[in-house]
């Protein structure tokens, strides 16, 4: 089965099995890498990745779906501009991540800064919650998440 969609801003196509999942293509396809394939049920959100700018578990994904969409991963993030905001936040509140769950909470941030700069209690918490990792508390995620929100804001009002 041939499909084609967007990948990290480049159009890219690939022959795969319908039964595959986005985790097994992207990584073992496409190399991406950062895509953590921990659980395979969603409990951990690790295999987070953006579909047409919304979250997504790659590991509850089949990759047939990715046809024809808009597909983002850190590697393709950590390139832009705005990525920048993400990591000055949750440095300035001491967000101390771990490899397995970073990717996937710059991706949740990165999804909501899209939607808004000035995010509600409710989508903090969301955001925040849609990873499961003990590495770092909930309030320095929410506080992080909070501060890359004021970054990405100074910067677009700077322009």
């Amino acid at each position: 089965m041939n499909i084609s969609f967007q990948l990290n801003g480049k159009q890219v196509q690939a022959d795969i099995m319908p039964h595959l999942r986005c985790t097994e293509v992207l990584r073992e396809t496409f190399h991406c890498f950062s895509l953590r394939c921990r659980c395979d049920n969603s409990d951990c959100g690790s295999c987070m990745i953006l579909v047409d700018k919304n979250p997504v578990y790659a590991c509850l994904m089949a990759a047939f779906e990715l046809q024809n969409h808009e597909v983002w991963t850190i590697e393709g993030i950590s390139e832009q501009d705005g990525f920048h905001d993400i990591v000055a936040g949750f440095h300035r509140a001491n967000a101390q991540l771990c490899i397995h769950c970073a990717p996937a909470r710059a991706l949740a941030t990165q999804a909501l800064l899209e939607q808004s700069l000035n995010p509600t209690w409710k989508q903090l918490t969301d955001t925040a919650m849609s990873v499961n990792c003990g590495c770092t508390s909930l309030p320095c995620i929410i506080r992080a998440i909070t501060c890359a929100a004021r970054e990405r804001a100074r910067r677009q009002n700077a322009k």
